[in-house]
């Protein structure tokens, strides 16, 4: 676990601000779709489609070893 937390905060390092909070208020803080978009102030859809983005960077840096 410890090294997973590692590899999330290197890889939330490697985000623009909204990416960045995004992951904070969903996947740290455990925030739901809906309170996460009202503290984004943004759609829930526009919300949805930014954490497929943000998953699938997720996925892909994990696979790729943490590598750029």
């Amino acid at each position: 676990v410890r090294a997973f937390r590692e590899d999330l905060r290197r890889f939330a390092e490697r985000l623009t601000g909204d990416m960045r909070r995004l992951l904070e208020l969903r996947f740290l803080m455990g925030l739901t779709q809906m309170e996460t978009a009202a503290e984004m102030k943004v759609p829930r859809s526009t919300l949805e489609d930014r954490e497929h983005a943000l998953k699938k960077q997720l996925r892909a840096y994990l696979l790729d070893g943490g590598e750029p």
